[in-house]
């Protein structure tokens, strides 16, 4: 024990002490970076996610800075110097060819290609690959831009109107098939799945090399290989890039091999003057024995990594900064049109040099964003620096993040300005002060490439589309290169309608050699042209994206948009519903879609709809459907109006009153159990008239103090007028033409809607009028002990006598709760039973729990009873997620509303998703199951993703209503009956609220 203490004090002393002398370091030693800690030093800036490293070089760049030109970076015993100076970089640069070891964790991939060489393999192998990189070699690529750029174009044609785009996967797709044409001299853009393989094994290799990096134990070879699974996932990854480069590489030579010897020669002459490949040259060498074939492989390995992966990340920056910098994306345009003119022709060689502009926009974001914001070198000679002597076998570190920013590129080195290109004085004389690719010796090769590649793909996308974008949304990480966390938005839209043009003036020339007479012609003529215009004017108006729009659902068609969406059945209407919150959820959480000529967007995201549904208390226009009927009650009144009558009618639902109703609950729910009892043993048996009859003479006891158990006519006449109500109004929503208020009134329907409402009237007004006369006579005067213990009727009476409400806004109210309060929870014990009745196991635990609770006592529910039923809550709260009653919540947008990623304009509509919010994947991957296991734990509740009850201010005033109604029938249910049914022949239509088509049958069986 005595020992093992010694033995800790000693080596805790070593470690002291050795702390203490890194931080002192010698007399000629640089500075020490900031926040070193004794021992492990700086470990603590590498072990982090890669997104927390990219933040750390920002940082460390600007502290590097301040203290010199050059720092010590020590992780535990290792130094490696950090350079942010350009001359101090040159001149560690041009002093050593050798690579850091950290990009021998490449090796197994690119072997002893230019990236990771050292030494004379590098001298050699750079002397012989250079004239591959000559103008006049790469003035014969210029083809093959221009082509890609084109197929390029046409991704995002393809793509444009489906919403804002995500470019760096299409740009990837078209620049490998660019690099893989101008390194092999062979197409492979048919080959989709080779793409896609090949993209997923570079992101995956370059995942694997930065997890070494952050984890320095698997800087060793021997930890690496056996105590990891890294190592086999590298195996894997390396064989299928070098499965795929040989697959290439053999396609070529099998090309070679057709040709005839005597062909050979004459093409391949033919081939110097216009394009010859990467391969072709290196096979040249290959055949003076100056590579062999190994060396040769793994050249053509390390150009495509180097020009794929790093061209398609900055020209994706490219095109963030010029739709976040309209002047700039302006300025650019109009040099592409001084230099093209209307002209839709290729880039030339001759054309680059002219686009002065165009290049500067380029290295303006190069500088900003370096695709290798780090070079590692390994000192081989001291290298004297000042007062500084870099020792020899030490690590060095060029930040060209920090270079590229440093402060003699001025005050505004962290702006975006490319006019600083164009100024005598705007770029540092200090040679390197731009580090993109590389400073001394070993600077990229490729640069030019990427250059004349990008400035090709830039003008062909500039005269095709403007560009909005937002690059300050972007969230980078390092993986050896800087790469978007986040994904890279642009929103396109076409800058001419040229091919339109064209084809109208075809058509106007067939026309005109038609048999036809004039008149004819000029009638044919004009409706064209009106179809024309609306077709454009739809587009110009509508369907073009704005800054920070939402994507667009699929199927957007001219003139309807997506109106045809809401134009079948019911049934296909629900199924349609339900696609959109799924395609919603998948774009991110906001979609709009276009019915006629109306913006209308669509929300599933939880957090973003709490926020318009607190914005936008105005409801959509097709509430005014129902105003008819329910005037401007709590579901149809304008926001001024709601919040007049939800302030005064909020007493009613308070807990003392809900309290006093505990008593009808439980007598109507033994009179549903009584109703029941002849349907045992009957098998699957429409139960829901029972059920609805009972929610409705609830409502009408509690709400009203009206009795309707014994007049069974009254019911089922109230019923039936509010279904076909609620159909009449589903109607006029879906059939576009019926919701001119015109046309509608010329209809059977509107007729049959006003006997309806005659109905539904006289019985409200009935209901009022014997209320009336009961208080007038004193038979409820023994209730009314106080305003906080009235229920609904008697507080709007109470009300009246005050002048708060008018005998219309009290009817519009009873009407509101009839509607809102029995239709709904009736159709969700339904559910309930559904489910209960497919999952045995659920019931089994619910009854368990209410026998937990009553025993064998057959007694009535208390208040205190209904906490205690915690189980039996969850299956309804599960119920009512998957099987939302009212399936959307519809608002207009008065103002302008800023979400997390989109804003949304005012005068538009939005459609609230209650169903896809409750079905938003923050439920998990199980967000489709019956599973009400899920709410026993509160925490794991995701916030504001439970919109049964919608969301927000105006979400629904009976929720406490409701749930205890619920409980309470499904308590007396299952004690006395065992459920059968069948969830998955549950089929649903959409008549405003969802209502079964199939499968909502129920058995019952006594329990023994």
């Amino acid at each position: 024990m005595l020992f093992s203490l010694f033995f800790f004090i000693f080596i805790l002393s070593l470690a002291v002490l050795y702390s203490a002398l890194v931080k002192k370091g010698r007399s000629d030693d640089p500075p020490l970076l900031v926040n070193y800690r004794p021992v492990v030093g700086h470990l603590f800036y590498l072990f982090c996610s890669t997104a927390q490293i990219w933040n750390n070089i920002v940082t460390l760049s600007k502290k590097g800075e301040k203290q010199g030109p050059v720092v010590r970076f020590v992780i535990l015993t290792a130094t490696t110097y950090i350079i942010t100076h350009p001359e101090t970089a040159v001149t560690v640069a041009d002093s050593t060819t050798s690579k850091h070891y950290i990009y021998s964790f490449f090796r197994r991939w690119l072997r002893e290609g230019l990236l990771t060489s050292s030494g004379g393999v590098w001298k050699r192998h750079r002397k012989l690959v250079s004239p591959s990189f000559n103008l006049r070699v790469l003035y014969s690529f210029m083809g093959v831009f221009n082509s890609g750029s084109k197929k390029l174009i046409n991704h995002f044609r393809d793509e444009m109107n489906k919403g804002p785009l995500n470019v760096l996967p299409l740009i990837k797709v078209v620049s490998l098939e660019s690099i893989c044409q101008n390194t092999f001299g062979i197409e492979e853009s048919s080959d989709l799945e080779f793409k896609k393989k090949f993209m997923i094994a570079v992101d995956k290799m370059l995942f694997i090399v930065i997890e070494r990096i952050r984890k320095i134990w698997l800087h060793n070879d021997f930890l690496y290989n056996y105590c990891t699974s890294l190592k086999k996932e590298e195996d894997n990854v390396v064989k299928v890039l070098t499965d795929m480069t040989n697959k290439v590489l053999h396609k070529k030579q099998a090309l070679l091999k057709m040709k005839s010897p005597t062909e050979q020669p004459e093409q391949s002459k033919k081939s110097e003057k216009k394009f010859k490949a990467l391969l072709d040259l290196l096979l040249d060498l290959s055949a003076e024995d100056s590579l062999t074939g190994p060396e040769i492989l793994e050249e053509l390995n390390t150009a495509v990594f180097g020009g794929y992966d790093t061209t398609s990340c900055t020209l994706t920056y490219v095109l963030m900064n010029l739709g976040t910098y309209q002047d700039v994306q302006q300025k650019m345009y109009e040099e592409i049109k001084n230099v093209f003119g209307d002209s839709e022709r290729d880039v030339e060689s001759d054309d680059l040099s002219k686009l002065v502009y165009t290049e500067a926009v380029i290295k303006e974001s190069l500088r900003l964003y370096p695709i290798a914001p780090i070079i590692f070198r390994e000192l081989d000679q001291d290298v004297k620096i000042n007062n500084y002597t870099l020792k020899a076998g030490r690590g060095c570190a060029i930040n060209v993040y920090g270079i590229n920013r440093h402060a003699m590129w001025g005050d505004d080195a962290d702006k975006f300005r490319p006019e600083r290109w164009l100024e005598p004085d705007g770029v540092p004389s200090v040679y390197y002060a731009f580090a993109t690719f590389g400073v001394g010796k070993r600077a990229c090769i490729g640069r030019t490439y990427a250059m004349m590649s990008m400035k090709t793909t830039l003008v062909h996308i500039l005269r095709q589309f403007r560009i909005a974008a937002d690059i300050t949304k972007i969230e980078f990480k390092i993986e050896i290169i800087l790469v978007p966390q986040t994904p890279c938005y642009l929103t396109l839209e076409r800058r001419s309608w040229t091919g339109v043009t064209l084809i109208f003036i075809n058509y106007i020339y067939y026309l005109n050699f038609t048999t036809f007479s004039s008149t004819y012609k000029m009638i044919i003529l004009t409706v064209s042209l009106v179809i024309i215009i609306a077709v454009l004017g739809s587009w110009m108006l509508f369907y073009r994206h704005y800054k920070d729009s939402p994507p667009f659902h699929k199927g957007l068609l001219p003139i309807i948009g997506h109106s045809y969406l809401f134009m079948g059945d019911t049934t296909s209407i629900w199924r349609n519903l339900k696609n959109l919150a799924q395609d919603c959820t998948d774009k991110g959480g906001v979609l709009q879609i276009i019915m006629g000529f109306k913006r209308h967007y669509i929300i599933t995201d939880p957090k973003d709809a709490l926020t318009v549904a607190n914005a936008c208390l105005q409801k959509h226009f097709v509430y005014s459907f129902g105003s008819r009927w329910l005037g401007n009650g709590l579901i149809t009144g304008s926001g001024e109006i709601w919040k007049r009558h939800r302030k005064l009618l909020s007493p009613s639902n308070s807990p003392q009153i809900l309290n006093t109703y505990l008593g009808i609950f439980n007598e109507n729910s033994r009179q549903l159990v009584t109703d029941l009892a002849p349907m045992v043993g009957e098998g699957l048996k429409d139960l829901s008239f029972h059920i609805r009859k009972m929610a409705m003479n609830t409502i009408f006891r509690t709400a009203f103090g009206v009795y309707t158990n014994e007049d069974e006519n009254f019911t089922k006449a109230y019923m039936s007028a509010v279904d076909e109500i609620l159909t009449i109004i589903t109607k006029r929503f879906t059939r576009v033409w019926l919701q001119i208020d015109f046309i509608y009134n010329l209809t059977s329907i509107k007729k049959r809607e006003d006997e309806l409402i005659r109905i539904v009237n006289e019985m409200s007004n009935k209901i009022i009028a014997r209320k009336r006369s009961e208080l007038a006579s004193g038979v409820a005067a023994a209730n009314e002990t106080d305003n906080k213990y009235q229920g609904l009727l008697d507080l709007m009476l109470k009300l009246a006598k005050e002048d708060a409400l008018t005998d219309q806004e009290i009817r519009e109210e009873v009407d509101t709760a009839i509607m809102a309060g029995f239709d709904t929870s009736s159709w969700i014990l339904v559910y309930v039973l559904v489910n209960l009745g497919s999952f045995p196991e659920v019931q089994d635990r619910a009854y368990n729990e209410i026998m937990d609770v009553f025993g064998d006592s057959d007694r009535d529910l208390e208040k205190e009873d209904l906490s205690k039923l915690v189980y039996t809550e969850a299956v309804l709260k599960e119920t009512m997620r998957l099987y939302t009653m009212g399936p959307v919540s519809l608002r207009h947008i008065e103002e302008d509303v800023k979400l997390k990623n989109f804003t949304l304009k005012a005068g538009t509509d939005c459609s609230i998703s209650l169903f896809g919010i409750n079905r938003h994947t923050v439920w998990g991957e199980d967000v489709n199951e019956f599973k009400p296991e899920r709410w026993l734990d509160p925490q794991k509740i995701p916030d504001n993703a439970f919109a049964a009850f919608s969301i927000g201010k105006r979400s629904c005033t009976g929720r406490a209503y409701a749930l205890t109604l619920m409980k309470i029938n499904l308590a007396h249910l299952l004690r006395k009956y065992k459920i059968s049914g069948d969830v998955s022949k549950l089929d649903f239509k959409f008549n405003f609220i969802i209502k079964p088509i199939s499968g909502s049958e129920i058995g019952l069986e006594y329990r023994k």
